[in-house]
């Protein structure tokens, strides 16, 4: 599938924070058991999520890795989260998405998974630390990372290779 008719990462913000808001309206409300209101938000999320599968392949690949660190910390362990995922996979599989960069997408799921794992220990932690864990900023960082890295014109990739 070609990227979204959104014409770059730029018109994609929008997409970005709500997919973010209604994901938290969703664990918020399934947290206080507001059953409706947690499975209206996750489908709404599930739905913002494909969007966010269908900008480009860099967005697909922190799409993904935000999905995935998710699974793999088990932090989907809720009836509407269950839910939201499995209309994300057949929305997914059945409308398609954009193939993501595999590259950016490894760091991206290991600083997902991360996050998730010290989210757990922000009450322990201290300082800017338990600020970091409690915001999640590791994924955060990466991304602006990886996007300072893509402003990097290749030319200047000889800087940083051996001479003879």
């Amino acid at each position: 599938m070609d990227t979204l008719f959104l014409q770059g990462e730029l018109a994609a913000i929008p997409i970005y924070a709500s997919a973010g808001f209604a994901l938290k309206l969703s664990d918020y409300y399934g947290e206080r058991g507001e059953a409706i209101r947690g499975y209206l938000a996750s489908l709404l999320a599930a739905f913002l999520f494909w969007l966010m599968l269908n900008v480009s392949g860099f967005s697909s690949a922190l799409t993904l890795a935000i999905i995935f660190g998710s699974i793999l910390t088990a932090k989907t362990d809720r009836g509407n989260l269950l839910i939201g995922l499995i209309l994300l996979a057949a929305l997914a599989g059945a409308l398609g998405f954009v193939n993501p960069h595999i590259i950016p997408l490894i760091p991206m799921l290991i600083l997902a998974v991360f996050d998730e794992v010290i989210h757990g220990w922000a009450e322990r932690l201290r300082g800017l630390a338990s600020y970091l864990a409690r915001y999640r900023f590791s994924l955060k960082l990466g991304v602006i990372g990886l996007a300072f890295l893509s402003l990097m014109p290749v030319s200047y990739t000889h800087l940083t290779l051996p001479t003879n």
